[in-house]
């Protein structure tokens, strides 16, 4: 993004902010996804971002690899190391071997017509159906760029599903936050 834009320095600061910061309150939150908030007191959701920040870091330095960028990136380095750790502690799947996401919206691809198949064979939970889900995302977005509200309920079924069952493949308490310490 900005460093293709030749803005490294906003580049580097997008991925300091990922890591170094609280995370910002947005829908769904800790509450939805029924996860507590970390030994530390931050709240996190049930998700992670996409695990491709080291990835992004590298291309960053190869664009331009000043003293400056060079030493922001080493900053960097001890929470882009634990994060790749919980990505292979928690995320792997035992007999494959694979690491796995849960959600789409873990994907960098969140909203993608590539998860509709899959998004139409999740289940509408009676809870959300006979409750409603308020939407936070259509009051700044053009509705017509959001999910349905039927997708939309399918994706929030799988937030709720995440709090009472066997979804996780271990308890979610990533936030990149909390690499930095």
């Amino acid at each position: 993004g900005f460093a293709k834009m030749k803005d490294v320095s906003r580049a580097l600061t997008e991925i300091e902010t990922l890591l170094f910061s609280g995370m910002p309150t947005y829908y769904p939150g800790s509450d939805e996804w029924g996860v507590p908030p970390t030994d530390s007191g931050h709240l996190i959701s049930g998700i992670s971002q996409p695990a491709v920040t080291a990835s992004m870091l590298r291309k960053i330095v190869e664009l331009e690899a000043s003293d400056d960028t060079i030493q922001r990136a080493k900053k960097m380095m001890p929470s882009l190391h634990k994060n790749h750790c919980w990505w292979m502690t928690k995320r792997t799947h035992q007999e494959t071997q694979l690491v796995a996401i849960i959600h789409p919206w873990e994907s960098g691809c969140d909203n993608s017509p590539l998860w509709d198949e899959g998004l139409n064979n999740v289940n509408v939970r009676d809870d959300i159906l006979k409750e409603g889900i308020r939407r936070k995302d259509t009051s700044h977005v053009d509705p017509k760029q959001r999910p349905t509200q039927d997708q939309y309920y399918r994706y929030m079924s799988l937030v709720r599903g995440s709090q009472t069952s066997q979804i996780l493949p271990c308890p979610v308490r990533l936030n990149l936050h909390e690499l930095s310490t």
